[in-house]
């Protein structure tokens, strides 16, 4: 199957905003231990997650700002 077919597929991510994929083969407790991290960072207060906070130089990071005006991308 070719990737243009799976995207035309994946409806999900259009009428949902998010979809689940099964049997990925990631092992349980990785993805367990990714929520566990997940959670624990989000759970600090604003201040702690600023201070990995993305920005143009470097995109990877905290970002709580709305650039693009809800418009999409």
């Amino acid at each position: 199957m070719a990737v243009e077919d799976v995207v035309d597929q994946v409806h999900a991510c259009k009428d949902w905003g998010f979809f689940q994929v099964f049997n990925h083969g990631v092992p349980l407790e990785s993805r367990e231990r990714l929520m566990t991290v997940a959670k624990r960072f989000f759970d600090q207060p604003m201040e702690e997650k600023r201070k990995v906070r993305r920005d143009e130089v470097d995109p990877q990071g905290y970002f709580d700002n709305e650039l693009t005006n809800n418009v999409k991308d």
